[in-house]
């Protein structure tokens, strides 16, 4: 159980507390002991036309995913895109960065509990923590994404980390679960490309 920072608005002596473990919301007293505390920085996306820009890592996003038949062209689909006045530097996600857009699955947000990362790429990195998520129950209208300013489908996205123990597999993201999994080079996630913030 963790604590919110927001009020109970009708009782100034509860707050707001979330039950990770089943999903639960609560209200506590607020001098209760045993309940744990997140915190957190940064701010929201800051969303143009085209992209959105992560305050905390910097990343630029697309805001508009594109449907890619391969994994093959989807790395070539972003080095070669031309988006928001950048004509270089787009690349496809790493698993690493592409976890940074996770919200509210604790396995498998940035440090969580899922072992896949850009220093961990064999299958046998994945565990039942990368899936242990409810479908579409996440934070964003039942996606595990932040909330302001991304667009399309809360489903599957690539990113650029082959599976190194499995020939023709890659990693990606399923933000209707808020899992990490692995799909056939030749299956179709869709593809979110990024930056650096220049």
């Amino acid at each position: 159980m963790y604590w919110s920072s927001s009020s109970v608005a009708d009782d100034s002596y509860d707050a707001w507390r979330v039950g990770f473990h089943f999903g639960y919301i609560y209200t506590n007293e607020k001098d209760y002991e045993h309940i744990y505390a997140r915190c957190v920085r940064g701010g929201r996306f800051e969303c143009g036309a085209e992209t959105c820009t992560d305050p905390v890592s910097g990343l630029v996003w697309q805001k508009t995913p594109a449907t890619i038949d391969t994994w093959s062209n989807a790395i070539t689909h972003c080095e070669g895109l031309d988006l928001a006045g950048h004509a270089t530097g787009w690349r496809l996600p790493t698993i690493s960065e592409l976890r940074t857009l996770i919200r509210g699955c604790p396995a498998t947000v940035p440090g969580g509990s899922c072992g896949v990362t850009d220093g961990c790429l064999t299958a046998g990195c994945r565990d039942a923590s990368c899936y242990e998520c409810i479908s579409s129950e996440g934070p964003a209208d039942g996606c595990y994404w932040p909330g302001a300013g991304l667009e399309g489908p809360c489903s599957y996205y690539w990113s650029s980390s082959a599976v190194e123990d499995v020939g023709g597999e890659a990693w990606d993201v399923d933000f209707l679960f808020g899992g990490i999994g692995k799909d056939s080079v030749d299956a179709g996630p869709l593809t979110r490309c990024i930056r650096d913030r220049i």
